[in-house]
Parts: structure tokens; C-alpha cells; sequence
């Protein structure tokens, strides 16, 4: 699909350890372009949310894209995160025949598993953000070797076509959040979210917890309704207990 500039410029490398790594150092060079994407055959540590590691195969998609945000301040971050899952998001429920989710803030899910992950790292200078790095790995072929997995086309999918689909899917977000669409985008980003409105178990502070999840608040915190009254939580206060794929 046709961009505008948004994976126009793709860096090709056999491997790498992480495209992540690689797009920072890019990104430490006096002149980069807007929308760049990093595209690795293999990647040998990739990263995922809160230090994990991002398990990658040769088949599957991993890539990071360069982003400027002169429009955006650091308090905005949240609504980019937003942006970001949900481009990808809409990348997955297209090549995809099943239902798909976010699973806040930013896994992609179905009932089956992970399909794929997101890692958003900014560089900010005082009130600025000098740019932002967006590392996606995507389950687009084979599901790697851990329970919590899967991948999201029966079909033997051609990653170039997954990637020009993300790039174009980036590219709308970012446009949109460029045209003070930002309300626009947290409502389409909170309508795709796993368990909206349903009841479900947490894990916080040590002790299990039923709550009714109310999606993503104004400050990128989790919000839950529990007996104790409205809950905002950041991603490393609770744990779901309650996934489709829990076993």
C-alpha cells in the first residue's frame, strides 16, 4: 500500500540483535528520515515490554520505524502508544480470520495466544521529543516455542505485504494525531481492547481481584472499577489472571 513516507527508507540486515538497537544508533546520526523502517532476517535478542525478551523467528516479522513527533510533548506519549497498538492491531485483524484484541497497553491477542508485541522507546530532550522508536514483532508464519504464542494466518504469509500494511496503517495514526485527531484515536484504541467492560481477575499487590476493566485513562494508566472504588494502574502494578489463552 502507497505511503507517503512511512517505510519508504527500509534498512535490509541479515541479522541483528536487536532492530531496536540499531535504529538508535541511526538515530544518533545528524540527519535520519521520518518513517524509516529497520528490517532484520533474524534477530537475536529482541525486546519486549519490561525487559523481556521478544522470541523471533526467520519466518516471521520484526522490525522497528524511525519516528519525528514535532507535534507531540512528552505528556502526549500515551496517546501515541495508543496509536501505535492500534495500527498494528489493524495490521494483524486484517491478514488475520479470527478475532483479534489489544491487550493493554499494547499486546496483540486472540483466543489462541500472543500473535504479536510492541516496544515504544522515545528520546526526549527537556519538553521535546527528539524521536521515537517503534520495535514490533509479529507472529506472521510460525508460532514460536512458548505456550503463551501463536500466529495469526494459517496461510504462509509474504512479510513484505505485512510490512507495507503496517507501514500504511502507521502512517494513518500518525497523520491523524498530526490533525488533533487525537480523541478519535483513543476511542477506536479503547473499542479493541480485550475485556472492555467485562468483569474480570487481577493480580494486585499479591492478592487476587475482580474488577471491571474501563479501558485506558487520560494518564495511560489501566482503568478498573472494583469494590474499593475506581482503580488507574500502570502496567507493572497488576497482572491479568484471566486471559483467553490462560491455562
Amino acid at each position: 500500500m502507497p505511503t507517503l513516507f512511512t517505510g519508504q527508507h527500509i534498512i535490509r540486515l541479515s541479522a541483528v540483535d536487536s532492530t531496536n538497537n540499531y535504529a538508535a544508533k541511526v538515530m544518533e546520526l545528524p540527519q535520519w528520515e521520518n518513517g524509516t523502517a529497520i528490517l532484520a532476517e533474524t534477530q537475536t535478542n529482541g525486546r519486549g515490554q519490561m525487559g523481556n525478551t521478544w522470541s523471533s523467528s526467520n519466518k516471521n516479522l520484526f522490525c522497528s520505524y524511525m519516528f519525528k513527533l514535532p507535534f507531540l510533548g512528552p505528556l502526549d506519549l500515551p496517546i501515541w502508544n495508543q496509536a501505535v497498538a492500534l495500527a498494528v492491531y489493524r495490521t494483524v485483524a486484517h491478514f488475520s480470520k479470527e478475532q483479534v484484541w489489544i491487550k493493554w497497553p499494547n499486546d496483540i491477542i486472540c483466543q489462541r495466544g500472543k500473535l504479536g508485541g510492541i516496544l515504544v522507546e522515545n528520546s526526549l530532550q527537556g519538553k521535546q521529543i527528539n524521536g521515537s522508536i517503534v520495535g514490533i514483532g509479529l507472529n506472521s508464519n510460525e508460532k514460536p516455542e512458548i505456550n503463551t504464542a501463536a500466529k495469526f494466518s494459517s496461510n504462509e504469509l509474504d512479510n513484505e505485504g505485512v510490512l507495507s500494511f503496517l507501514s500504511s496503517s502507521l502512517e494513518q495514526v500518525y497523520l491523524n494525531l498530526k490533525a488533533g485527531k487525537q480523541q478519535q484515536v483513543a476511542l477506536e484504541y479503547n473499542e479493541v481492547l480485550w475485556g472492555l467492560g467485562a468483569t474480570t481477575k487481577i493480580l494486585l499487590n499479591g492478592k487476587e481481584k475482580e474488577v471491571v476493566f474501563e479501558g485506558q485513562d487520560k494518564n495511560g494508566n489501566a482503568s478498573f472499577l472494583s469494590s474499593d472504588g475506581r482503580l488507574s494502574l500502570g502496567i507493572k502494578r497488576f497482572e491479568y489472571l484471566s486471559l483467553p489463552y490462560s491455562k
